[in-house]
């Protein structure tokens, strides 16, 4: 039996966004895809290449691949997902590969919850647990799963009860509201309140309580941190996978990984398709440059850490939110606009394509980590994203889609 108001989705058979870029041959659907190899691709015949994907690529609802060495007869697997059910379904429907292609290596594109806390279902399966250095350190401070569950059993609960179920205490809160104006402190906590619990909303779907992944789970003798920027690794056979470091952007450890003979490429999370993207880390210029080297790379598909398979547009479309965010942090900070103002600036005039993807307020955070950036560079200092300040600022989230909701 489920934890109340936990919905422990057992399938990612969500309704995608409308306008999200999708290939003809590459549905957003659910499931095991493969990447056909094009008439450029050398040595397909040896290489299969695999997505699993999982829409539509909002909070948690990310995507991981599956490379077959057909020759070597052994397969890696790029990323796990959220929850182990989830997991579980992924590799069940990826069975028929792993039987006679079983698991050599587990390759992550870095280290957040959702690509990660499936992990416990494969490391008694695999040699190795491939990782950049940056992942190596997330996976060091990786927050145990437990203070996402109980987080979320309270958060749930909350929303559902005042926004959710048949008879909502809405009008209460919505009275409360209007009777507190005059007493702004109170009306703030109130506010702040559903804010939080709209906030864990965001991960209602996923059963943490049931993952059994930690950072003590998994031995450092499987662990192989890969050289700083690109390393070429054999696979067994003819088959190679380069995995490239980039500058720190969405994560301290943002990794793409490259598989040549077959023309694909794994982006991890340097790639949103369909919902807006998010940062960190930061700042918008390091994720400009992996998409630069993204757009330099002799391949024919992107597989996102989130969306569906993409070509280039994709990237492009990516590089064009980046430079609004540098730009307008830029501008804001030039006339002394504070990140908050700022963000709800830009957030009233997203222009297309930006005005019609998935979880627009992410440009709050977006904003308030470039400004971070600016102003450190400005007095001489740094600026880093620390686990308070992500839940603050999943806060600030929590709390417009409040005042969106009232």
């Amino acid at each position: 039996m489920n934890p109340v108001g936990i919905r422990g989705h057992t399938s990612c058979d969500n309704p995608v966004t409308p306008g999200t870029h999708i290939l003809d041959n590459y549905p957003f659907a659910c499931g095991l895809q493969q990447i056909l190899p094009s008439d450029k691709s050398k040595g397909h015949s040896e290489v299969e290449v695999y997505a699993y994907i999982q829409p539509n690529g909002s909070w948690c609802w990310s995507n991981a691949g599956l490379i077959v060495n057909k020759a070597a007869q052994t397969s890696v697997l790029v990323d796990t997902l959220t929850d182990e059910r989830l997991t579980r379904n992924m590799l069940s429907a990826m069975a028929h590969l792993l039987e006679t292609n079983p698991l050599q290596t587990l390759l992550h594109t870095h280290a957040d919850i959702d690509h990660v806390y499936g992990d416990n279902l494969v490391l008694n399966n695999v040699s190795e647990v491939l990782v950049s250095e940056g992942s190596a350190h997330m996976l060091n401070n990786l927050a145990p799963p437990a203070v996402y569950s109980v987080l979320q059993h309270l958060g749930h609960a909350l929303w559902y009860l005042f926004f959710e179920a048949d008879h909502t205490l809405r009008p209460a809160f919505m009275w409360v509201m209007e009777a507190t104006v005059s007493l702004p402190s109170l009306r703030n906590f109130l506010l702040q309140s559903a804010g939080a619990a709209r906030a864990i909303e965001f991960f209602s779907p996923f059963r943490f309580d049931q993952v059994t992944f930690t950072r003590s789970t998994l031995a450092p003798e499987l662990v192989t941190v890969f050289a700083p920027d690109r390393t070429v690794v054999s696979m067994g056979g003819n088959m190679v996978v380069e995995v490239i470091q980039t500058p720190p952007a969405h994560s301290e450890g943002d990794t793409i990984v490259v598989v040549p003979s077959a023309r694909v490429a794994f982006t991890g999370d340097l790639l949103f398709l369909g919902t807006s993207p998010i940062m960190w880390h930061g700042p918008a210029q390091n994720f400009v440059a992996a998409l630069d080297l993204l757009a330099t790379l002799e391949v024919d598909y992107f597989v996102p850490g989130h969306g569906p398979i993409t070509d280039m547009k994709a990237v492009q479309d990516s590089r064009e939110y980046w430079i609004m965010v540098q730009e307008s942090s830029a501008h804001c900070l030039k006339h002394s606009i504070g990140y908050e103002m700022c963000a709800q600036e830009v957030l009233r005039s997203l222009p297309p394509p930006f005005n019609t993807w998935g979880d627009q307020e992410r440009i709050l955070v977006n904003i308030w980590v470039e400004m971070g950036h600016l102003n450190a560079t400005k007095y001489n200092t740094t600026f880093k994203v620390g686990p308070t300040d992500k839940v603050a600022q999943l806060l600030r989230m929590g709390c417009h889609l409040v005042r969106q909701h009232l």
